[in-house]
């Protein structure tokens, strides 16, 4: 937080405060308008004035209002990382260790002078995105590196979806009249399993209503997708995101924020969760495609393939070992996929991540998916109990705060070219995989998983709020549908003979 006020205080003469969106206070400058020639040379007064106007929301060129990132460190006493997540006592030197140091003032530097380009200005005041050859990968290279907390709303937004003013208050409006019960119950229910630990979040905070209008206006935008869960907590960590980016005290009181500035944070979500959609997910991967072709959720069916073939490529007897303990790599990715890592990695883990995701595109999560998993090969490969296997990579996801680590364990090689050659191998295996589900379906002497492995894939998806809808379109027609079949079988028994939730 010290880097982010030294680089304004270097550069402004006036101060004021101002609450910052969502629930808690920020830190802020205000500043006042001088003559041009006393302005010139100052990278940081036209980043704000050229950049950040559009998505602050602030319409006057004379004059604007930024909040200014204050990051808390003292976690022992408020117990949250710096962007609101709980962090357990027993993490707390882990997360501390990995924190920013200073290396950040660098980036953002580098960001600074990033979004004082023409260009990447010109797309910021305008609501558009970057697409100059030269720009992109430049964010490429700072993305390897992080983007600040304080700019990540405006990065984001540059890099994903153009904004069209008035669009989003459009579908809120619609979603009030709207008639569909069944997906408004489902973003209900979810909602109140999203994140519940972040103050952000609780049941009485504004949190709860924006995540809630978020979903409600992109099942809006796309009618052919609706509502599939996992968006839930991509939308939450967008939210936090785009508040204003920075980070605060969650431990102080909760401060109301205007109708304005609530519209503000959740349109600028809004507008990158269509980004994901539109270009830097695969068609159909949260439901079906815009022209109901493909069916529900292959886009993240075929995502998990390509994982399995990837860890099949490179470590075939890691993926044998766990085959045989009923946990086939497309069981561990498969938490992971929907939510694009949200709610399994730490929080700026997960984002360290999404700037890539954001510069290069879909191939970033493949690349974090094989890391996970590799890194922990030799711990997995040692136990044969499946709960064991489970947790070790449960909890390994849950407690990456060096997000550095991770990000050095990417394989870089896993590019666009190489996902078309597995696509190419992929579709060559799609009639032989399908006889092969036909007659493993056909055969009643199958042997299934084991029934611990049932129950710990079970509470896999419970644990994430996941229906068997989800699972069971995402695993259709795969080499694993007698897992998937065998695993909903136990799911009913453990329940009593309680109807499963399909």
């Amino acid at each position: 937080g010290d880097v982010y006020k030294r680089q304004y205080q270097r550069r402004v003469r006036g101060r004021t405060h101002q609450p910052s969106a969502f629930c808690s206070h920020s830190e802020g400058v205000h500043l006042m308008s001088q003559p041009e020639d006393r302005r010139t040379g100052s990278s940081l007064l036209s980043i704000i004035s050229e950049s950040i106007d559009y998505l602050s929301g602030s319409p006057s060129a004379e004059s604007s209002t930024v909040a200014v990132p204050r990051i808390v460190h003292d976690a022992h006493c408020s117990g949250w990382d710096e962007h609101g997540f709980p962090v357990a006592p027993d993490d707390y030197s882990r997360w501390e260790g990995h924190m920013s140091s200073g290396s950040q003032e660098e980036q953002v530097v580098a960001w600074h002078e990033w979004l004082c380009q023409d260009c990447a200005a010109a797309a910021a005041r305008c609501g558009g995105v970057v697409l100059e050859r030269e720009l992109i990968s430049k964010a490429q290279d700072y993305a390897r590196h992080g983007i600040p907390a304080a700019y990540r709303r405006t990065v984001y937004g540059l890099l994903s979806h153009p904004v069209s003013p008035g669009v989003y208050a459009s579908y809120c409006a619609k979603a009030d009249s709207w008639s569909d019960n069944e997906i408004l119950n489902q973003i209900d229910r979810d909602i109140n399993r999203t994140f519940t630990l972040h103050p952000a979040f609780m049941p009485t905070a504004q949190g709860v209503q924006s995540l809630r209008s978020v979903l409600r206006a992109v099942a809006m935008r796309f009618p052919y997708i609706g509502y599939c869960q996992g968006m839930n907590f991509v939308a939450g960590l967008l939210l936090v995101v785009t508040k204003s980016g920075a980070s605060h005290d969650f431990s102080t009181q909760v401060q109301a924020v205007s109708l304005e500035e609530t519209r503000e944070i959740e349109e600028s979500a809004f507008w990158i969760v269509c980004g994901l959609v539109d270009s830097l997910l695969p068609e159909a991967y949260f439901g079906s495609d815009r022209h109901n072709k493909l069916p529900q959720l292959h886009g993240l069916r075929n995502s998990l393939e390509v994982v399995t073939f990837l860890m099949e490529s490179r470590t075939p007897g890691l993926v044998a070992h766990l085959k045989d303990l009923g946990l086939p790599p497309s069981v561990f990715a498969v938490r992971w996929l929907p939510c694009l890592f949200s709610g399994c990695l730490p929080a700026e883990t997960c984002l360290r991540i999404w700037d890539l995701l954001f510069a290069f595109g879909e191939c970033v999560l493949y690349q974090a998916a094989v890391a996970l998993m590799e890194m922990h090969a030799e711990q997995l490969m040692d136990t044969d109990d499946p709960q064991q296997a489970f947790d070790i990579i449960q909890n390994a996801s849950a407690s990456m705060y060096d997000a550095d680590q991770l990000l050095q364990h990417l394989d870089l090689s896993i590019n666009e070219r190489h996902l078309e050659r597995v696509q190419q191998s992929l579709s060559q295996q799609e009639v032989p995989c399908a006889a092969s589900s036909a007659s493993s379906a056909d055969s009643s002497e199958q042997p299934g998983p084991s029934d611990s492995a049932l129950q710990v894939v079970s509470g896999l998806f419970e644990d994430l709020g996941a229906s068997w809808i989800v699972v069971e379109a995402v695993f259709k027609d795969s080499a694993v549908t007698d897992v998937v079949t065998s695993m909903h079988f136990g799911k009913r028994c453990l329940e009593n003979g309680a109807k499963a939730e399909t």
